[in-house]
């Protein structure tokens, strides 16, 4: 019998509406292919959701994600230490830009692929800033196998600190509840009266708010 690959994706949290996004359609695929899926993040109130839509798959919601200063840097190495020592993945699909776990997977030698948005961090001015930036941004970019991006302007930011490829993987939209969205809309409108949006998101540039309007 062939051994099931170890896959493990890093996040903050599990959130239910995560099952929509990117995140959520990747394990999935991966669920669906009989691959060992090991996700971890913090603890929260949404772990049940994920247990219940991957009972097969490995949550380990211990994750610290603290200030690096007096026991929260032993804290972040003793919880990455056992993730890495007791489950030993095969492939870290994915991590986010940032994660200081990240240092640990370049370090190690462990194949890993990276994703950011609109949110990737800045370089800082400290010194004590910079140093950690380069360490766990710039160094675990370099040694990335792939780096995905949610937008252009992002991975041009990618490429300007780096010089390397990536690759634009933009969160979809359920077409199929989307569809239903709008039947339920149409039946509950009046057909003359003129259109109206509804935006929750932040108003940002990267946010693509002004295409929203034009479209």
């Amino acid at each position: 019998m062939n051994k099931k690959t170890k896959i493990l994706v890093l996040s903050n949290i599990w959130d239910y509406r995560v099952m929509n996004m990117n995140l959520g359609k990747l394990i999935s695929k991966l669920y669906n292919k009989e691959k060992k899926i090991l996700f971890y993040c913090q603890p929260s109130l949404n772990d049940n959701n994920f247990l219940v839509n991957f009972p097969n798959a490995k949550l380990l919601n211990y994750r610290f994600s603290g200030g690096m200063k007096g026991f929260g840097i032993i804290r972040f190495i003793f919880n990455t230490t056992r993730l890495l020592l007791f489950n030993k993945p095969d492939l870290v699909l994915w991590s986010y830009v940032g994660f200081t776990e990240n240092m640990f997977f370049a370090f190690l030698g462990i194949p890993y692929i990276l994703k950011t948005d609109s949110s990737q961090i800045l370089k800082p001015n400290s010194l004590f800033g910079r140093l950690r930036y380069r360490l766990s941004v710039e160094y675990p970019i370099r040694k990335a196998k792939y780096v995905l991006v949610e937008t252009i302007e992002v991975g041009e930011r990618i490429k300007g600190l780096v010089d390397r490829d990536v690759y634009l993987f933009p969160n979809g939209v359920p077409v199929k509840l989307f569809t239903q969205y709008e039947t339920e809309f149409k039946k509950k409108t009046n057909g003359n009266v003129d259109p109206y949006i509804l935006y929750t998101g932040r108003i940002m540039y990267e946010k693509g708010v002004d295409l929203l309007l034009e479209s």
